[in-house]
């Protein structure tokens, strides 16, 4: 998928956001769109956790990874507001999760992170589609590095309750992504989209 400049994913720490809007560029004049047929598109994605049951866990965990996931989305996607009204169109594609959609137990504070994701982007989509802005999110379902730490015994547990029976590779997002960030998505808004192998029926 090529992405429209000049808003591009960025990692979810807060130094890294920091750079990440001090290197944008100022709003382009706005463009035929034959010049530039793919929307400026900001893709968003992130995930830090402190497995813990709640009862058990220290107060600072329990929140450790709202900050860290859930307010990056909102500072890039304000940064990319400018230039998205000077193209007159945009997309916003962010990263949720099973675990924000269903909650799971030992996740209350990614949970959080992630359901705040949710509630972020059907109100951003709300408040931005008067200028031409889609906002939606992906609820994923792949073998990242994250998947990977879990214990082998666990994963296969895990992989074993989805109904396609394996997690997906990384690639597999990249056509529902594609999709979204797409001129064919133009009306679609607000949504959350599991890509998820059916774990979420």
């Amino acid at each position: 998928m090529t992405v429209g400049p000049p808003c591009r994913s960025t990692t979810p720490t807060r130094k890294g956001t920091d750079v990440f809007l001090r290197r944008l560029p100022r709003p382009p004049r706005p463009l035929e769109q034959d010049q530039h047929p793919i929307p400026p598109t900001l893709f968003t994605t992130g995930g830090s956790y402190n497995d813990t049951n709640l009862a058990k866990t220290l107060s600072s965990a329990c929140t450790s990874a709202v900050p860290k996931v859930g307010q990056q989305p909102g500072r890039l996607t304000r940064a990319c507001v400018p230039t998205f009204r000077a193209q007159g169109r945009g997309r916003v594609i962010n990263v949720t999760s099973y675990t924000g959609l269903h909650g799971n137990v030992g996740q209350a504070n990614y949970a959080a992170a992630k359901a705040g994701i949710i509630g972020f982007t059907k109100t951003t989509a709300k408040e931005l589609a008067r200028f031409g802005v889609t906002v939606n999110a992906i609820s994923p379902n792949a073998e990242t590095r994250m998947i990977a730490s879990i214990p082998d015994e666990k994963r296969a547990e895990l992989a074993a309750a989805i109904p396609m029976g394996r997690f997906a590779d990384p690639s597999e997002m990249c056509a529902a992504i594609g999709f979204l960030a797409s001129d064919e998505a133009a009306y679609i808004t607000g949504v959350v989209l599991p890509v998820d192998g059916g774990i979420s029926i």
